[in-house]
């Protein structure tokens, strides 16, 4: 019945124990973030950007850039270069951040579709990447582990 929240079901160590329907999942806490955001985001930027809201560039592409960046951020300190430990409310809220950043850039820069979704595209291609690449880190025993 849930199958498509399993898609949030990925890192079970960074995620929120959530009872839905007597079934217990285990969503990632920055996917749980991004997807909801993206829920609240699209109707309302979407609506925005069908009424005829023209924002400058600069602002719109600032904003989307510096919010999208907190994630990056938190995902480097803690998986890559092991300067801090995780926090699931932190990734929470980067993870939101990033699902604003998204449907900013999405229906409010303005640039023609195809800059859009060929952006989102290479986005959503350079973090696959880095997932993949994280996970294959993890398999082969390479992570170092945070401690302090």
């Amino acid at each position: 019945m849930l199958q498509p929240v399993k898609i949030l079901e990925h890192n079970k160590e960074h995620s929120f124990k959530v009872k839905i329907f007597g079934e217990e999942l285990n969503l990632c806490s920055r996917c749980l973030g991004t997807y909801t955001a993206g829920l609240i985001f699209f109707p309302l930027f979407g609506y925005l950007f069908v009424h005829g809201l023209v924002l400058p560039f600069y602002p719109v592409f600032i904003t989307s850039f510096a919010f999208g960046s907190i994630t990056l951020i938190d995902y480097a300190t803690i998986d890559i270069f092991h300067w801090r430990t995780g926090d699931n409310r932190m990734r929470l809220v980067a993870g939101f951040l990033l699902g604003v950043s998204a449907m900013l850039y999405f229906w409010l820069l303005p640039v023609s579709w195809f800059v859009r979704i060929g952006s989102l595209l290479i986005y959503n291609m350079v973090a696959i990447l880095i997932a993949y690449l994280s996970e294959r880190r993890m398999k082969n025993g390479t992570a170092q582990t945070h401690h302090g």
